[in-house]
């Protein structure tokens, strides 16, 4: 059975024949080529719960199969399980078989570097590699010089890492297929690491043609998401999405640990630039519940910067600061030298924004340092502002340094002036007005575009700069600079051809596109800008906005409206409220309006209605749209293009329908009609990915019904089903334990027989 298996290509099941029958050699045989980027996570599972479960004479009697079970135990995240079997890999092969000794050396290197243990990462390599024997296969001595490069990265000793590639390109004397591969990825992660994104895309890429080149199907995996992690670095959105849309695609079909940690991640970045807030959050807590104790922190790091971010959006700076804090103390304690940098330079960022001038300041000399000691032009000039902004009013000589530093490494640096222009373009409107390298900070504004026009406007106020404002404002092109302009043309009839020459140049208007979010917290962008919760003035505009969306499909009576939002005021007073509110909306919709003819708030008979059609997106219209379609497609038999449907509308459902209203009765009932409706399509999307074998996509899906109702011991049982199809046992057992406790805390009862009768099948084949 074991040789018929083997021949149809199904190894993870050959392997475990083969073991029954006792014919372990043929077992090794088997794993021996399956390691490392040729693995998959059935493999992994399969592999990693044979070996373990080998007797420790055994292992040290088959060592390249207890070698195999370690790169298993690391590709599914057990990396204390694959430093037990590297050690005894290791132990056998010393003095007998100087490959497998160096390859079972390189495995304890990446386990303790993936429990985050640089150091000894650092020293593993380096003893190793002062005793390889000569014949050893160059293969074996690229793999630990890479490994000794990436814990210096790791430690932020970015200089010693770099200073061991042309070892790394060397070591093979012969040109090899893919030779080239690992050197080429180091180059772009060291540049990744010193903020040169241009370099670091470019490098990736050209490792990417590598990887697709000899057929490397996780190092094509891995590459992409790195990618992802450049894109969303220059804040290029549809790029990001594009390529975290492949890395998923690639990651599907294999499934290691880690990765999925990283994409998750990547994913909730995607929606936090895409300005989806909650989606963001969801996703990174998602990551700090899948993370285990045992594993790298650095996505839990990832996950904690990225809650904070969104927490500062949301205005929640305590929050903010309580959570860089946590993964401040996480990286230091670990020593995590390639990520302090940018975790003190999150917490620099907020510290100002908080006032705390004296603590932010504090915090740069170590950030300098850092990007001294990793020659970064892009992380000086970073270091180089900020100093100029802590030392207000910054002197002549640090203002120089600031913008000429800025101007070299401009493409590099604009994500961060665009990021932090509330203080960077008017950072460098001083140094125009001091004539402090006028012509770099005018080019570096033109650059920022419409992030420097509020501080240009402001500029228009300020007549040491006014004809540069005016310049640039037309530069820039920014509708929002006309009316500033055609005001200050009437009032100063000395910069009144300025003025008109510069409006001139302006953009028309843009018509206002808004992309409405009901699903969660609500959201409203306009125009792919956030409309910020000031904008809306007071909580009664924005409430206003929300009801008539919810009944946006009919006219809504002025009597209507006045009994939901001012239920205790009399007539004439909702009146004026009401007309109030609607005026209000209607400027916050489209601050350009000239008069009442709104878009999108219309009157209707004696009442309002919103206007949605043309150009406004709608989150629960267009998840009744995919749903439609995704029910079509079942019913054609087109399961690939329905489980898209599925999982466009699954993405869509952020949290309960206006979530932050959760007390208010007028959006109960369609808040629990949504809510089982997502559950519902959870529950089908997860049927049809395990129908594709695709379980791990299954997982995710019921994990989500799971969250929405800890209850459903249905969806607990499609989860023992898909853990055991994949291979995972214990994760079966650890997910019945889970629902025979939650039965038992809110009901007082235990699990169906059903449930039971799968909980003794996952017992019984770790048993076996």
């Amino acid at each position: 059975a074991a040789q018929r298996l083997e021949a149809e290509g199904i190894p993870d099941l050959a392997v475990r024949h083969y073991f029954a029958a006792g014919a372990l050699g043929e077992a090794e045989r088997v794993m021996k080529p399956l390691h490392g980027d040729r693995l998959t996570s059935r493999l992994a599972y399969a592999f990693r719960d044979l070996a373990l479960r080998l007797p420790e004479d055994v292992q040290r009697q088959y060592p390249w199969m207890t070698r195999c079970g370690a790169s298993a135990c690391r590709y599914v995240g057990d990396y204390a399980g694959g430093l037990a079997l590297a050690q005894r890999a290791a132990a056998a092969a010393r003095g007998r078989d100087p490959n497998l000794w160096a390859f079972s050396m390189h495995g304890i290197a990446v386990m303790l570097l993936h429990m985050d243990r640089f150091a000894e990462a650092e020293r593993i390599c380096r003893d190793a590699l002062a005793s390889l024997e000569a014949d050893v296969e160059p293969r074996w001595k690229i793999a630990l010089l890479v490994v000794l490069a990436d814990s210096l990265l790791h430690l932020g000793r970015l200089g010693e890492a770099e200073g061991l590639l042309p070892a790394i390109e060397h070591a093979a004397p012969e040109p090899q297929p893919g030779k080239g591969l690992r050197e080429k990825y180091f180059r772009a992660a060291l540049a990744m690491a010193r903020l040169e994104f241009a370099l670091a895309a470019q490098g990736y890429r050209a490792a990417l043609e590598e990887a697709a080149a000899v057929a490397s199907q996780t190092y094509v995996t891995w590459i992409l998401t790195d990618i992802v992690a450049v894109e969303l670095a220059r804040h290029d959105l549809a790029a990001a999405r594009r390529t975290l849309e492949r890395a998923q695609g690639a990651h599907a079909r294999t499934g290691e640990r880690l990765t999925d940690l990283q994409l998750t991640n990547h994913a909730g970045s995607v929606a936090l630039l895409a300005r989806d807030l909650s989606e963001a959050a969801r996703l990174y807590q998602r990551t700090l519940e899948l993370w285990r104790d045992g594993e790298t922190q650095e996505p839990r790091i990832q996950a904690l910067l990225g809650l904070a971010r969104v927490a500062r959006a949301q205005g929640s700076l305590t929050e903010a600061e309580s959570l860089l804090n946590a993964a401040s103390s996480t990286a230091e304690r670990i020593n995590f030298g390639r990520l302090l940098p940018e975790v003190r330079l999150e917490q620099l960022s907020l510290l100002h924004e908080h006032g705390d001038t004296a603590r932010a300041a504090a915090l740069l000399p170590s950030v300098r340092d850092t990007f001294t000691d990793w020659d970064t032009p892009p992380g000086l000039a970073r270091a180089a502002l900020w100093e100029a902004q802590l030392s207000a009013p910054a002197s002549d000589s640090l203002l120089h340094s600031a913008v000429s530093q800025a101007a070299q490494t401009k493409d590099d640096l604009i994500p961060f002036l665009a990021e932090e222009a509330a203080w960077t373009a008017p950072l460098l409107l001083t140094a125009i007005r001091r004539g402090i390298e006028p012509r770099a900070a005018e080019e570096l504004l033109v650059a920022l575009g419409p992030h420097a026009v509020d501080a240009l406007i402001r500029g228009l106020a300020d007549l040491h700069v006014r004809h540069r404002a005016i310049a640039l404002l037309g530069a820039i092109g920014d509708p929002r600079a006309r009316r500033p302009l055609l005001q200050l043309a009437r009032k100063d009839p000395q910069v009144r051809t300025l003025c008109e020459h510069a409006e001139a140049r302006l953009r028309a208007p843009e018509p206002v596109s808004l992309r409405i979010s009901l699903l969660g917290r609500f959201e409203t962008l306009s125009n792919d800008t956030p409309i910020p919760d000031a904008a809306w003035k007071t909580q009664k505009v924005k409430t206003l906005m929300k009801f008539l969306l919810l009944h946006r499909h009919r006219s809504v009576s002025r009597d209507e409206i006045i009994e939901a939002l001012w239920p205790d005021a009399d007539p004439g007073a909702g009146e004026v409220n009401l007309k109030g509110a609607v005026k209000t909306l209607r400027q916050t919709l489209e601050p350009l309006l000239e008069g009442s003819r709104s878009s999108f708030i219309v009157r209707s008979g004696s009442g309002f209605r919103f206007e949605a059609a043309g150009r406004c997106w709608i989150d629960i219209e267009e998840y009744d749209r995919l749903l439609g379609a995704a029910r079509n497609h079942e019913a054609a038999g087109r399961l690939p293009e329905a489980v898209t449907a599925l999982e466009q509308a699954a993405a869509l459902y952020r949290g309960d329908l206006l979530e932050e209203d959760r007390y208010a009765d007028w959006p109960a009932a369609e808040r629990e009609r949504r809510r089982e409706t997502q559950i519902t399509v959870l529950e089908t999307l997860a049927d049809l990915h395990a129908r594709r074998r695709d379980y791990r996509r299954a997982l995710d899906a019921i994990q989500r019904v799971l969250a929405l109702d800890r209850l459903r011991e249905p969806a607990y049982r499609h989860l023992m089903q898909y853990a055991l199809a994949r291979g995972d046992r214990q994760a079966a057992i650890r997910a019945y334990l889970t629902c025979e406790q939650a039965l038992r805390e809110e009901l007082g009862v235990g699990p169906q027989p059903e449930t039971v009768a799968l909980y003794e099948q996952a017992r019984a084949l770790v048993s076996v």
